[in-house]
């Protein structure tokens, strides 16, 4: 797979905001993506 370029994490919190499960193996990425939830939600992001 060829990589165009890399996304910022605003922007890969705009494109998965939507999705019910959201997986990752980047711990600093799952931490920053969090830190964007306002509030507890179960079904979009379990926080």
């Amino acid at each position: 797979m060829k990589v165009d370029r890399a996304l910022g994490v605003d922007e890969i919190y705009e494109e998965v905001k939507d999705y019910d499960l959201v997986l990752s193996v980047d711990a600093p990425l799952v931490d920053a993506l969090k830190k964007r939830v306002d509030e507890a939600r179960l079904g979009k992001f379990a926080v």
